[in-house]
């Protein structure tokens, strides 16, 4: 079974995953998502699922090939498994920082690394990344250290990918969101003018239409709504 239009989701059960997979499936991509264990999401006609742990290599190559087995190529990614933690510089540790490097960085690279390659053999392919304002600007990270180091290898993973692949026709895009409005947000930061943030949809579009561009090189959006 090909299907023109697939694309490899991480994250479908969060936030801005949920967002994302509404927004393509309008666009008529079928969703090849990679779930946590315990993570409820349910095949459709457009989404299939598969229970799988980011944070083992093997697990995810193995995922990747048996998406490549069923779909026969998978031309579009996104990457948006991450996650967050406070902490100074004085108050983190290297286990602070190997934890944040783990679930915002590798969690990508186990995907990329096997799905990469294919990409470039079939001389096609869209991988979409979710950075972090802090990662791209560290000195309004001081605060979340860890965080801010993890995510700024995003960019720098995107950078060489776009370097190696200037002839092949896989690019990789850097989506840079602000804060998101999530609830876990509002919770958090209560006080905060939510009208200022930037909505899960609003990143879901910009997802679509970096998967959709022929002619975009070596792409980063700023999604930073009003801040």
């Amino acid at each position: 079974m090909i299907m023109k239009k697939t694309v490899l989701l991480t994250g479908a059960t969060g936030n801005l995953g949920r967002a994302v997979t509404e927004h393509l499936q309008e666009k008529d991509y079928h969703i090849y998502a990679a779930v946590r264990a315990g993570g409820r999401l349910t095949a459709t006609a457009t989404l299939t699922p598969s229970v799988v742990d980011l944070s083992d290599e093997i697990a995810a190559a193995s995922f990747v090939r048996n998406g490549l087995e069923t779909f026969g190529h998978i031309p579009h990614a996104v990457l948006t498994v991450g996650g967050f933690a406070m902490g100074h510089a004085r108050d983190t540790s290297a286990t602070d920082i190997e934890k944040m490097i783990q679930i915002n960085f590798y969690s990508a690279w186990h995907i990329i690394h096997p799905l990469y390659r294919a990409m470039e053999e079939k001389g096609f392919g869209r991988i979409v990344l979710i950075g972090a304002r802090p990662g791209l600007e560290p000195d309004g990270g001081s605060a979340m250290l860890a965080y801010t180091l993890s995510k700024s290898l995003l960019f720098s993973l995107a950078g060489a990918l776009n370097a190696e692949s200037r002839q092949s026709g896989v690019i990789t895009s850097v989506i840079v969101p602000s804060v998101i409005d999530t609830p876990a947000n509002r919770r958090a930061m209560p006080d905060a003018d939510f009208s200022a943030w930037v909505t899960p949809r609003a990143i879901a579009e910009i997802t679509a239409f970096a998967l959709e561009s022929r002619d975009l090189r070596e792409p980063l959006f700023k999604v930073y709504g009003k801040l």
